[in-house]
């Protein structure tokens, strides 16, 4: 039996809506672990960690640089 063009759009648009549903699903799944890892104190550190050692490694150059030159 042949399906109609009526009636495969609609399982076309039921597959599709089944899926985005489905792929929402998993993204609020990792939200609350995303959360936990990256906005809790240490996951906030563990963030900011490599920034702040290269702007205070940046700052000694800085600081060690004009000592250097001002002698």
């Amino acid at each position: 039996m042949k399906m109609t063009d009526l009636a495969q759009q609609e399982l076309a648009c039921a597959i599709v809506h089944d899926a985005v549903r489905k792929y929402i699903a998993t993204r609020r799944e990792r939200i609350d672990p995303f959360v936990d890892r990256h906005f809790t104190l240490v996951g906030s550190l563990a963030l900011h960690r490599k920034p702040s050692a290269g702007i205070s490694c940046g700052l000694r150059l800085t600081f060690f640089s004009r000592a250097r030159h001002s002698r």
